[in-house]
């Protein structure tokens, strides 16, 4: 078993996270013109997020730190 494949207290690995995002990223690409650079795409996805968490008034700064906050937790735990 790798480190991507560690479970967390939820069951999941950072493994099935990735699975996830990938999915969703291939949802969010089908509706437009998607290059192959993954860096543009996965930067695109992030900013229209952020339209999203604006239109609906959420604080997108917030969402950006508690999501950073989770990878750093999540990669942490990896590590033990």
């Amino acid at each position: 078993m790798s480190v991507e494949d560690v479970l967390d207290e939820t069951g999941h690995s950072n493994n099935e996270r990735a699975a996830w995002a990938e999915e969703a990223l291939a949802a969010y690409l089908s509706g437009k013109k998607d290059e192959e650079d993954i860096e543009a795409n996965l930067t695109d996805l992030v900013a229209d997020l952020l339209h999203l968490a604006a239109a609906n008034k959420v604080d997108a700064a917030l969402v950006l730190r508690r999501a950073w906050d989770h990878y750093a937790y999540e990669k942490r735990l990896e590590a033990t």
